[in-house]
C-alpha cells in the first residue's frame, strides 16, 4: 500500500502532537516538582531564620507626665526591626462600688465598666464625627530620625512621646493625637474614664511580628489624674463581669431590642434540645 503525500502529512502532524504533548507533560512534571522542592527549601530557611530570631527582654519602663521611658535588651540571636510601643484603649465609666488593699497595704479603688464600642463625637474641619478607638503602633526610633534596629545583646532605653489612634466613621480615615488631646475629647464626650492598654511588638529580619510585651494596663479616671504617670501609680483596674438582666435594666436603662426580646436569665433559660444541665 502506497502512502500518499497528504497521508504522510497527517502522520507527521500526530507524531509532532505526540511529541508536543509529551514535552508539555514532563515540562509540567518538572515545573511541579520544582516547586515542591521550592516549597520545601523555603520552609527550611524559613526554620532556620526563626532559629536566629531576635527576642527582647524587658529590663524596666516608666511614665514620667504623659511620655514613656523604656529599656529594653535583645537577649535572642537575631536583629529586631521596627520596634513600637502599640497604644490601645477602650471608654470606661468608673462605677467604684468598693475599695480593696493591695499586697503593700495600700487601699485601691475597684470596679470599673468597659462600654464596648462606644464612638466619640468631635468636630473636624467643620464637620461633626463619629471616632472610635483604634490600635496605635508608635515606632521607637533614635532621637526622631531613624528607626532602631536592635542588634543581638543590645540594650536601648528611649523617652516616647506616645499617640492613640481614633478611626472615623466608616473607616473613611484616621486622626493620631497625644494624651493631651485625646483627654480634651473625652471631656468633649462627657466620658470620665478611659481603659489603657500599652505593649511593645518587634519584627524579625523577615519583617513577621515576632513577639509581644505586655507594659502596663490600667484606668485614666479624668477627674482624678493629671497624666499617665499619676494613673500608672494609681493602678486602677478593671472589673470584667457579665451584667445580669436586673443589672441592665437598672444600671444602664436600655438594651438592643432582639436582646430584650430573647435573653433571659439562667433561671428562665432551657436549651431546645435535652434536659436543662445543672
Amino acid at each position: 500500500m502506497e502512502l500518499t503525500s497528504t497521508d504522510l502529512s497527517a502522520f507527521a502532524s500526530i507524531l509532532v502532537a505526540i511529541a508536543t504533548f509529551t514535552l508539555a507533560y514532563f515540562t509540567w512534571s518538572t515545573l511541579k516538582q520544582t516547586r515542591k522542592e521550592y516549597a520545601v527549601t523555603r520552609k527550611q530557611l524559613l526554620l532556620l531564620q526563626h532559629e536566629k530570631d531576635p527576642k527582647l527582654l524587658l529590663a524596666s519602663y516608666s511614665f514620667k507626665g504623659d511620655s514613656l521611658n523604656i529599656k529594653v535588651k535583645n537577649i535572642g540571636d537575631g536583629e529586631a526591626y521596627s520596634l513600637a510601643v502599640v497604644t490601645n484603649f477602650y471608654l470606661s465609666q468608673i462605677d467604684i462600688r468598693e475599695y480593696r488593699t493591695d499586697s503593700a497595704g495600700k487601699r485601691i479603688p475597684y470596679g470599673v465598666y468597659v462600654l464596648a464600642n462606644k464612638p466619640l463625637k468631635t468636630t473636624l474641619e467643620g464637620k461633626l464625627t463619629s471616632l472610635f478607638p483604634r490600635k496605635c503602633a508608635n515606632f521607637v526610633s533614635k532621637n526622631k530620625k531613624e528607626s532602631i534596629v536592635l542588634y543581638p545583646y543590645e540594650t536601648i532605653q528611649e523617652n516616647l512621646d506616645l499617640n492613640f489612634l481614633l478611626e472615623e466613621d466608616k473607616q473613611s480615615g484616621h486622626i493620631a493625637k497625644n494624651f493631651s488631646e485625646l483627654k480634651d475629647i473625652l471631656r468633649e464626650n462627657k466620658t470620665n474614664a478611659v481603659w489603657l492598654h500599652f505593649s511593645i511588638e518587634y519584627k524579625n529580619n523577615l519583617e513577621d511580628i515576632v513577639d509581644y510585651i505586655n507594659l502596663a494596663e490600667f484606668v485614666f479616671d479624668i477627674n482624678a489624674h493629671k497624666n499617665l504617670e499619676e494613673a500608672c501609680a494609681a493602678g486602677i483596674r478593671l472589673e470584667y463581669r457579665q451584667l445580669g438582666q436586673k443589672e441592665i435594666e437598672t444600671e444602664i436603662g436600655w438594651e438592643k431590642y432582639d436582646n430584650y426580646k430573647n435573653n433571659k436569665s439562667s433561671k428562665n433559660y432551657f436549651p431546645e434540645q435535652g434536659e436543662l444541665e445543672i
